[in-house]
């Protein structure tokens, strides 16, 4: 039987490391329900076995990212990407803005990657270790900051629970504000952490917290 949240399409271009990461997620009680090995199958393998989640290959990517703008339009659907050195420096923060829920790094040890698949599916933004210098890279030295020390304490219980997946409106149940609160503190946290969206938000706090 399948565990909930845990059926997963498989997409990696090598056989032998593809079936070293089928080894350690069976072990974790997740179940593969297909491996496929080019770019043209992933969505028809989605289509075909409604995966909770699908962990592809950076390789396996198009220059534009539309493949990944697809199947983040499916209901439900948690999208990791597995980055690789050879990647450049934007690609992890590229793969968040177009729809991945995460990116995880080819050097992760078999313990972080399940963590990481954990928080994943929990609904959070998940950016492993080997990509945190990606993520920070991406960003020109100017507009780096210490940005943990910016926030105040409510922006920052704010900025976890976005991290977290929560809408506006669980974060104003969770904290006892108002919705119209929530988005003044989210404004704020944007601005200050010069981010762009929601996204970007769980990036940086996953980066900060989950790997640490």
């Amino acid at each position: 039987m399948t565990v909930t949240g845990k059926a997963v399409v498989l997409a990696h271009p090598e056989a032998l490391p593809a079936e070293g990461l089928t080894r350690i997620l069976s072990g974790a009680g997740y179940r593969v329900v297909a491996r496929v090995a080019e770019r043209g199958a992933v969505l028809d393998a989605v289509h075909a076995h409604d995966p909770a989640i699908v962990l592809l290959h950076s390789s396996l990517l198009d220059p534009d990212l539309a493949l990944l703008r697809q199947l983040s339009d499916t209901p439900r659907l948690k999208i990791a990407v597995l980055i690789c050195d050879s990647q450049p420096e934007s690609a992890a923060m590229n793969v968040i803005l177009s729809g991945a829920r995460g990116c995880l790094s080819c050097d992760d040890t078999p313990t972080h990657f399940l963590s990481a698949l954990r928080f994943l599916r929990e609904g959070a933004t998940v950016v492993s270790r080997g990509c945190n210098r990606v993520l920070t890279s991406s960003r020109s030295p100017e507009t780096r900051r210490d940005d943990k020390d910016d926030l105040s304490v409510r922006e920052r219980q704010v900025a976890v629970l976005v991290g977290q997946g929560a809408t506006n409106r669980d974060i104003a149940h969770q904290l006892a504000i108002s919705e119209h609160t929530v988005k003044i503190h989210i404004g704020s946290i944007l601005n200050k952490l010069n981010l762009r969206n929601r996204h970007q938000v769980a990036a940086h706090i996953t980066r900060q917290s989950v790997t640490e």
